[in-house]
This record gives C-alpha cells, structure tokens and sequence, in this order.
C-alpha cells in the first residue's frame, strides 16, 4: 500500500509538471523570440561598448548573462501567474482567462527596457540615434506598466 500511495503522488507530481510544461510551451510566442533576439543584442553591443570605453570586465559579462537568464525567469513567472490565475478561476466554476495577460505584458515591457539599453549602448559605441527609436521603446515599457497597473520603479 506504501509503493501505491508513492505511486500516485509520483504520478500527480509527472502530471502536474507535464501540464505546466505544455501551457509554458503554448506561451512561447513571437514576442518571446523578439524579446530573446533583443537580450542577445543587448549583451552584444553591451560588450562592444565596453571595448569602447576600455572596460571590459568577464565578471560583468558573466553578470550580463545572468541578468538576460533571469529576465527570461520573470516572464515564466508572467505566464504561471496567468496559469494560476486561469486554474483558480475555472475551479469556482466561472468560464475566464487570461489569454496570458501577465505573461504577454511582462514580455512587452522587458522588450521596451531591452530596447532602450540597446540605445544606451549604441550611443557609447558613438552611433547617430534615430530621434523616434527612444519615445517609441519609452512608450511601449510605459504601455506594459500601465496595462499591468503598476508604476516603473527603476
């Protein structure tokens, strides 16, 4: 009877992980990959700048990586909280979700923070900036703030 209570809870743990495995999976959207492509650009220009400025450092490379690590943590977090929230809804009964709200805005605001640390690192580097690039990159963080009602507090 012990191997078949062990057997069951090793079975609902397999189940559970297999579930949220597969809704994350279904959560890998185009703005993921956008936002993957622009962590990569950013850790990219963040080096060259740091030729440029003669301050190179494999400490603060290593840094930089697990920064772009954990951003990618935050947005799992965006989508298990729209799991959550979507789970805990459905079990009183009531037919909603979230369509991965939490998730999607957690992307769309590291995209925008992404985007405008591209810029800052461009400009060390000595590069013209096209005048629309900050206001628009500045307006979408803003926008995903807002959406997800909470004020930046950088």
């Amino acid at each position: 009877m012990m191997n078949t209570n062990l057997e069951i809870k090793t079975k609902g743990i397999l189940a559970v992980i297999t579930g949220v495995t597969s809704y994350l999976l279904n959560c890998f959207t185009e703005l993921v990959v956008v936002l993957a492509l622009l962590m990569l650009f950013d850790y990219a220009t963040g080096v060259i700048g740091a030729y440029f400025k003669k301050e190179l450092s494999s400490w603060k490379g290593l840094q930089g990586i697990l920064k772009k690590f954990s951003f990618m943590l935050l947005v799992v977090l965006g989508f298990l909280i729209d799991f959550v929230v979507s789970y805990l809804i459905e079990k009183v009964g009531l037919q909603f979700t979230t369509n991965g709200f939490f998730g999607l805005a957690t992307t769309c605001w590291l995209i925008g923070n992404e985007g405008l640390s591209i810029l800052e690192n461009l400009a060390v580097i000595g590069l013209p900036m096209p005048p629309f690039l900050k206001p628009a990159l500045t307006k979408l963080k803003d926008t995903a703030d807002s959406i997800g009602g909470g004020k930046d507090e950088e």
